[in-house]
């Protein structure tokens, strides 16, 4: 996918291969919960980071990969949090963390599949920062301990997720 600039979708088996490939990464972590629900919203969160793709694809005019920031990944997890509470009375803390975990393992997926560029400081800076091959086991094992925090604040509650 393009770095900055209006985004052309091209939709191929590749397409597909990515898609799967950051539901299984965001699956792996969000496993590290134990419970089905915070396993599937790991897999599903790491895809729909890539919603902006399917925007510029609608053609809309949308700079690409803006959601790959720390801005983005903390204000969504506080969304998602604010949401989960009112709406179920999740714990906040396992929310955020389990949402701070899907963008870690989209970063992963992203570097494996060769594209390690991202905005991380938007709206600070618009530079794109490289991050190394190596980086993806990190991010990967970083989910997974972000994760475990989350099955340890809701060790406590009965809540069936």
């Amino acid at each position: 996918f393009p770095a900055l600039g209006h985004y052309r979708g091209v939709y191929s088996p590749a397409l597909l291969a990515e898609v799967g490939g950051h539901f299984v990464f965001g699956l792996v972590a969000g496993a590290a919960t134990g419970r089905l629900l915070p396993v599937v919203l790991a897999g599903l969160e790491a895809v729909l980071i890539d919603s902006d793709h399917l925007i510029a694809a609608a053609g809309f005019s949308i700079d690409a990969r803006l959601s790959h920031s720390l801005f983005f990944a903390l204000l969504s997890s506080l969304l998602i949090a604010w949401a989960g509470r009112r709406a179920f009375g999740l714990s906040s803390y396992g929310l955020v963390a389990v949402t701070l975990a899907s963008f870690l393992t989209h970063l992963a997926f992203d570097i494996v599949s060769g594209d390690g560029s991202f905005p991380l400081f938007f709206p600070l800076s618009v530079g794109f920062y490289d991050l190394p091959y190596l980086t993806w086991p990190i991010l990967e094992v970083g989910a997974v301990c972000l994760c475990l925090s989350a099955r340890r604040s809701w060790r406590s509650r009965p809540i069936l997720l």
